[in-house]
């Protein structure tokens, strides 16, 4: 386990810019579920005008987390890609 650790800093720090991104993305996922469950725990059951809506983001969020990577995988050019490979 630890030689994984050791494998996977080395990685980040030989490509910075991927090291940020995930960093940042990382940083945005925690805030927003923070956000969101602060909303969710205040809120009363029948409070249906606050639930709901937030339901339909969480779901929304669900659906382009899944939906965004398939798209742009499915543009890629097979025969660019294993090229470069």
């Amino acid at each position: 386990m630890l030689q994984d650790c050791r494998y996977a800093v080395r990685g980040l720090l030989r490509h910075k810019t991927f090291a940020a991104t995930s960093i940042l993305t990382l940083a945005l996922g925690i805030g927003a579920n923070t956000a969101i469950f602060s909303i969710v725990v205040t809120v009363r059951p029948p409070d249906l005008l606050t639930i709901v809506p937030v339901a339909l983001l969480i779901g929304a969020v669900a659906v382009a987390a899944g939906l965004i990577p398939a798209w742009r995988a499915s543009r890629a050019n097979p025969m660019t890609t294993l090229k470069a490979e």
